[in-house]
């Protein structure tokens, strides 16, 4: 079910210097600005050039899709410098408020999601009534489910959206349905508890932090 009150997210972008800028130096190849979808937005860059991307700030979650060829990265977050070789299928999950700086080694093609934190706060039951669910950032996701469905959220933008806006808020649900749910599951295992454990939050953002999980 779609989840309700939320806004429209019209394009990806970082708070750099107080601004809001796009999250790679580099022209979008495909763009959901005009799609009409409520609380999501998708964008793709094809052939972006190894770069350096300065510290910027995230203010809605962020899932980056690797598509192509591995990248070997560098990147930077709370005071701490890694390094890793990116597979085809690697995954960012940068939460809101993230704030990091990333250099890619290589050329690269990318899909990226937007997603308002209350749109996924929503899409979960023991979630719903919350403002937003605190995650923890990843930056070597392996999820095939949720790349498949971010592909298909850039497949129906390619083919013009043929079924309308109704189908790709139906994949961005179930997309963040699973994605939720699979955190939750994963928090309450480490934990050894049920799946009530957050029923009982009565703050706007759960003081849980879902994530890193493992497909």
């Amino acid at each position: 079910m779609k989840p309700k009150s939320v806004l429209p997210i019209h394009g990806v972008e970082v708070l750099s210097d107080g601004r809001f800028i796009r999250p790679i130096p580099a022209a979008s190849t495909l763009t959901s600005e005009h799609a009409g979808w409520d609380g999501f937005a998708v964008e793709s860059y094809c052939n972006v050039p190894g770069c350096d991307i300065a510290e910027h700030e995230h203010p809605t979650h962020l899932l980056n899709l690797l598509v192509g060829n591995p990248v070997l990265a560098e990147w930077t977050t709370e005071g701490r410098c890694r390094s890793a070789i990116n597979e085809p299928g690697a995954i960012y999950l940068l939460p809101r408020g993230t704030r990091d700086k990333v250099a890619w080694m290589q050329q690269s093609s990318r899909v990226l999601l937007a997603i308002d934190p209350k749109f996924l706060a929503q899409s979960v039951e023991e979630t719903a009534h919350l403002e937003d669910v605190a995650l923890t950032p990843d930056w070597e996701l392996k999820d095939r489910h949720i790349a498949a469905l971010m592909m298909a959220l850039h497949a129906d933008l390619e083919d013009r959206q043929p079924a309308g806006p109704l189908y790709g808020e139906m994949l961005a649900a179930t997309l963040a349905a699973y994605f939720g749910q699979a955190l939750l599951d994963s928090w309450c295992c480490r934990r050894g508890r049920g799946r009530r454990s957050a029923q009982g939050a009565s703050q706007t953002r759960a003081r849980i932090y879902l994530g890193p999980f493992e497909r």
